[in-house]
């Protein structure tokens, strides 16, 4: 069987096979057994050697133009099987916005809170009312309205 005839067998086999591959592991074991150091096309060109010298540059010419092709025609079949299982993917992952969303926790009340809560609770129970006035208080407030003398030393 002539070299010729060879490749032309292996890209027969290729073209036969490439389509009945189904995911990415396999595409690139399918790949290696074609295109490795050790595939198919390295095989058929080991014996490049008992052709004569008019017929290596027409047969190196050949197999590199079909390496080329099962290279174009590979990459085109890992974008495909990339596509699939991204929307595979995709499907499998919907979000259902109908669902009620999760709450979160706010936290809880500090206990020196809790415990002045319940003092107020208990004092305006007893008749006592809540007063608030302002955080800091002025000069007039503590002296001047108490009638205070400006020399005085408090």
């Amino acid at each position: 069987m002539s070299i010729q005839a060879k490749l032309s067998d292996l890209e027969q086999q290729f073209g036969e096979g490439l389509p009945k591959v189904q995911s990415t592991e396999e595409l690139f074991q399918f790949k290696a057994r074609f295109l490795g150091k050790s595939g198919a096309l390295s095989d058929v060109l080991k014996g490049l050697k008992d052709a004569t010298p008019e017929e290596r540059p027409k047969i190196g010419a050949l197999a590199n133009q079909m390496r080329d092709r099962f290279e174009q025609a590979v990459q085109g079949r890992l974008q495909h099987l990339e596509e699939a299982e991204i929307s595979k993917k995709l499907e499998s992952e919907r979000i259902d916005v109908t669902l009620p969303g999760r709450r979160k926790h706010m936290g809880g009340v500090h206990p020196l809170i809790q415990t002045q809560d319940r003092i107020i609770d208990i004092f305006t129970r007893l008749g006592f009312a809540l007063v608030s006035g302002p955080e800091v208080e002025t000069d007039f407030c503590n002296f001047e309205a108490l009638n205070v003398p400006a020399d005085h030393p408090a």
